[in-house]
């Protein structure tokens, strides 16, 4: 097998590891659908939580609970998978993860009591955990640099299409079947796509010195010290963390519980809407990938201009439809620009996961990845109580007001920090030597 030395100007144009352009795409191709599977079965719980509400007794602290469980379970475990993803097997720990998650979304469906509907929302959360750090590393791969911020945009289109197919889809059930219906439904697919995820190429990385060509595999003191020493990377990490602030304490929480309070909507009716945000939104990170393609070719740190841009974009939107919904604007106008909002928010993912990818040495790119976990930790255990705490003090729609300013707005900081901090950075990965990935 061919492949390409990592570190050369030719990265640029060809995949570090050559597969064949039909065999990449296919296998991206797997690798986003279980993402959507993903995302979908994260969120579908959110489009239930008037049944759940009513079923338990709970107030919207508690709701948030449930988010908690998930985040915290899924941040916590995040590193020290990433590092089995490098150093054991990227697909084998997709295809294990996937069936796992699989497995307790099928099991949220069928407890009886909050505490074991918590139980399983940590299991879901726990078989999550590594996922990304896996799929980001086999893609940087896969891809040559000129097209991988398109490439991470279809892959995170996975956001905006999975969380309308899960709240959309569980929203729509719970009023015909009963809210634990959509989970087996939801579950399925998974657990097919984990089989099929094991024939997937997988690499090994190698360095190329002086003395000739040999395997490399991290040690945990090598990822901690290459990380702690670039600045890029660790704002990387703030930017996410600050962007998951906002969606894990606003959109994804509690969209449909929003349009629920604010227009008299049912579970039905606020899932159809959850469907239409997704429809609009699910070209933004595409768009964001592109955009940063695009400034990539003008300036290297084009992709942090990008996600400044995309954030900026995302809080105005977002501030327009709060602010109107409080007036009890027309429900198009109000999701119009809610869609917008998570549009440009969702375009700007791709953008912090392709810095990581490219800033990393490919030998532990999912371990640099799944640091991001230990980053968002403190956020997951704190912004499903928090939102709902301030939602049953200052009321929904000032709880979500307050979060979007604050951790967007942080976010915007970090990637102009990004931009300025980018270029050093590079020289640091390139002190590293050259790599070659093989099959």
């Amino acid at each position: 097998m061919s492949n390409q030395a990592v570190g050369s100007e030719a990265t640029n144009k060809e995949p570090e590891l050559k597969l064949g352009r039909g065999k990449a795409y296919f296998w991206f191709s797997v690798l986003t659908v279980i993402y959507w599977f993903d995302i979908a079965d994260r969120s579908a719980i959110n489009a239930v939580f008037p049944a759940i509400k009513q079923e338990y007794g709970l107030s919207d602290t508690q709701l948030g609970l449930l988010i908690s469980a998930f985040s915290v379970v899924a941040a916590g475990l995040a590193p020290p998978t990433a590092w089995l993803v490098d150093r054991w097997s990227r697909k084998y720990m997709i295809a294990i993860m996937t069936a796992v998650w699989s497995f307790f979304t099928w099991f949220t469906g069928q407890v009886n009591s909050f505490r074991w509907l918590l139980f399983a929302r940590s299991g879901v959360g726990a078989a999550e955990a590594g996922y990304n750090a896996g799929g980001a590393a086999l893609i940087s791969a896969w891809f040559p640099q000129k097209i991988r911020g398109r490439m991470f945009g279809i892959f995170n289109m996975a956001q905006p299409l999975g969380s309308f197919l899960g709240m959309g889809l569980a929203g729509l059930l719970a009023v015909k079947f009963g809210w634990r219906s959509a989970f087996g439904i939801l579950a399925l697919p998974g657990l097919l796509l984990a089989v099929l995820i094991l024939f997937a190429p997988d690499y090994k990385a190698t360095k190329v010195d002086e003395t000739g060509v040999k395997e490399v595999r991290p040690g945990i003191r090598e990822v901690l010290r290459y990380t702690i020493h670039s600045p890029t990377l660790l704002l990387s990490y703030l930017a996410y963390a600050f962007s998951s602030a906002w969606y894990l304490g606003g959109y994804m929480t509690w969209t449909p519980t929003f349009f629920g309070r604010v227009y008299n909507m049912d579970m039905a009716e606020a899932g159809l809407v959850v469907v239409y945000i997704g429809l609009v939104a699910m070209i933004g990170p595409f768009l964001g990938g592109w955009f940063s393609d695009h400034l990539v070719k003008r300036t290297p740190n084009g992709r942090a201009w990008a996600g400044a841009v995309f954030m900026i974009l995302s809080l105005i939107a977002w501030i327009f439809a709060l602010v109107l919904a409080m007036q009890k604007a027309d429900v198009l106008v109000v999701g119009g620009l809610w869609a917008l909002g998570y549009l440009f928010m969702s375009g700007s993912w791709g953008m912090s996961t392709t810095i990581r990818a490219e800033l990393s040495p490919p030998h532990f790119r999912g371990s640099v990845a799944g640091i991001t976990g230990l980053v968002v930790l403190p956020f997951g255990i704190i912004m499903g109580p928090l939102s709902g705490a301030l939602s049953d003090a200052l009321g929904l729609t000032n709880a979500l007001l307050i979060i979007l300013v604050v951790f967007e707005g942080l976010t915007v900081l970090c990637f102009l920090a990004m931009a300025w901090l980018y270029h050093r950075d590079v020289a640091k990965l390139k002190a590293l030597g050259v790599f070659e990935l093989r099959q």
